[in-house]
């Protein structure tokens, strides 16, 4: 049977395991949910978090959800929660105390959480484990989990679950007869728990203290704590169940102390608390207490009935050792009243139940000896592996050093290739450079070559317009006639010399425009390809106007043909798209 103070605990901190047996509200509630959920991982967290609901109040139904979980895991193909189910079961048959079973489901949650790794679930695998071996007597296997779930809580900074190993180390050393450590662990788990504002683990740890205290003959400290958790009971109306542990622990203390009225008025606080609630696993003892309280008020027949009510209740491995006691109570109370027959009757059913209790305790033990056996086989075989996965990994060292070294080489290499191939880009970086700095230079060149056959223009023009007027003043027709002929001449001479001096340096700066532009526009009329040589170099209508001696409407209608044959739209800007080619 898993310890008092642990028990409480287990219940306390595993997670998704929350005293809540009593709110039918939220199990409704959260079967509701589940019949109309898809089976995804949230329906799987909602079955677990039902499992809890039921756990110490209706085992098999906590075990129906779990192993729903469980399926719907394994139809998803979730590890990790697989894992997760496989711990909650293994912490379920501990504390029904089916050992065996229990050590099974964390066994396989252990190897699941080894191929996909999760600390925490690893954690609480450890601590379960530990109340196990607590639980029949195997202190050094439970010392070890512990210690195991001790570095990761610690490294994982998971107070509330520092708490909870800590009281497995003080139940571990109680069990080993030292009182000291165990209180120190006890109080260790109390310093964490009170720094939290969770109320119910401060009242259950307040619970541990008491006990803790009253072992070693404190009474005062005992009475204390155990009185400090009441009040918090009471205060913040918590969990009833762990009120009655709290008054069921102040009357066995005062039972003990030889206080009978106080310990029978503790007891009817207890009593009226469990019959409140759907919780029974206390019950059983509570009852054996009551009927020692009687017994100690000389109400014998009251005694005989909750004794003989212990005996007749259905048979389960946890009520065998409360009914050995009923019957060996019984057993005494009939030899004190002379009546040797009835008292000879109750000793057989006490020998009957006792050697039920003994068979099945040295069936475990033995049990748990091939366990143990079989525990040192794996350590062995664990021990082989170990020592091949070093042979391995010397090997797989001295390879992953060698690779190293030829990586490094090869970094070398290409670091050198890199550098060459970055000198080499910086070189034909400079060299464009240069190449843009002399197209630009040839730009200068030629815009100011432009602004210079644009005056030369406007002067002959000038020129032509001032012969025209001559030509108007003259008197004699032959006189007219050779002014006109010379002025259209110095006008054609000026179209087709400014045409062909921007022509060639044009060519000099753009040598590849003109073919470029043709190639993808081969439809462009000579005067068409004019006027975008003219463009590329951004010239104005008005300029293109005054070297070609075209009419500006003239021009803007041949940009507008140039666009078309371009494909381009308005908003495209034809001076950008040209400069392109």
């Amino acid at each position: 049977m898993l310890r008092k103070s642990l028990c409480a605990l287990l219940v306390l901190f595993l997670p998704g395991f929350a005293m809540l047996g009593q709110n039918r509200h939220a199990i409704d509630s959260l079967k509701l949910t589940i019949s109309e959920s898809n089976p995804d991982t949230n329906k799987i967290k909602s079955l677990v978090h039902l499992a809890g609901q039921y756990y110490d109040v209706e085992q098999d139904s906590s075990l129906y959800f779990l192993n729903k979980a469980l399926v719907l895991a394994r139809e998803l193909n979730k590890p990790k929660f697989k894992a997760l189910v496989l711990m909650k079961l293994g912490s379920n048959f501990c504390f029904k105390g089916e050992y065996l079973k229990s050590l099974e489901y964390l066994d396989l949650a252990e190897n699941i959480i080894g191929e996909f790794p999760d600390k925490l679930i690893l954690a609480e695998i450890y601590s379960i484990k530990s109340i196990v071996f607590i639980s029949i007597n195997r202190f050094q296997m439970a010392l070890q989990f512990a210690n195991e779930a001790l570095k990761i809580f610690t490294e994982l900074e998971y107070n509330e679950k520092l708490s909870f190993v800590y009281t497995i180390f003080s139940n571990i050393y109680k069990e080993l007869g030292d009182m000291q450590q165990s209180i120190a662990f006890t109080k260790k788990a109390h310093n964490i728990v009170i720094n939290g504002n969770d109320s119910i683990a401060i009242a259950s740890s307040l619970n541990n203290l008491g006990a803790s205290y009253h072992d070693i003959g404190n009474s005062d400290s005992a009475y204390a704590y155990i009185r400090q958790a009441v009040y918090i009971n009471l205060k913040h109306n918590l969990d009833k169940r762990l009120l009655a542990i709290s008054y069921m622990n102040l009357a066995s203390f005062k039972l003990e102390d030889g206080e009978i009225d106080s310990a029978n008025y503790y007891m009817e606080k207890a009593d009226m608390l469990f019959q409140a609630t759907d919780y029974i696993y206390e019950y059983d003892m509570m009852r054996e207490l009551k009927a020692k309280i009687f017994v100690a008020k000389n109400k014998i027949k009251e005694a005989i009935d909750i004794y003989e009510s212990i005996i007749n209740s259905p048979g389960e491995l946890e009520n065998l050792q409360v009914k050995v006691n009923a019957c060996k109570a019984l057993s005494d109370i009939a030899l004190s009243a002379g009546k040797a027959t009835e008292a000879y009757d109750f000793y057989k059913k006490y020998k009957l139940f006792d050697d039920s209790l003994k068979q099945q305790s040295n069936t475990s033990f033995l049990t748990f000896m091939e366990m143990e056996l079989d525990y040192e086989k794996k350590q062995s075989r664990l021990e082989l592996e170990n020592k091949e996965v070093k042979i391995k990994s010397q090997r797989k060292n001295f390879f992953l050093t060698t690779l190293s070294g030829l990586i490094l080489f090869l970094l070398i290499i290409v670091y050198f290739v890199h550098r060459m191939q970055k000198a080499k880009a910086q070189s034909l970086r400079l060299e464009k450079q240069g190449v843009e700095k002399e197209l630009e230079h040839k730009n200068r060149e030629m815009a100011a070559n432009v602004m210079s056959l644009i005056k030369k223009n406007e002067i002959l023009k000038g020129i032509s317009k001032k012969m025209l007027e001559v030509e108007k003043s003259a008197v004699r027709v032959e006189t007219k006639k050779a002014i006109h002929t010379l002025s259209r001449e110095i006008q054609e001479s000026r179209d087709v010399e400014l045409w062909k001096e921007f022509d060639v340096r044009f060519k000099q700066v753009h040598s590849s425009f003109y073919s470029n532009l043709i190639e993808q526009f081969p439809d462009l009329s000579p005067n068409e390809q004019k006027i975008c040589a003219f463009l590329r170099m951004n010239m104005s209508t008005k300029d293109i106007s005054d070297i070609t001696g075209l009419d500006p409407q003239t021009i803007d209608n041949t940009r507008s043909r140039i666009r078309k044959k371009f494909n381009i739209d308005g908003k495209t800007n034809l001076v950008k798209f040209l400069s392109n080619f």
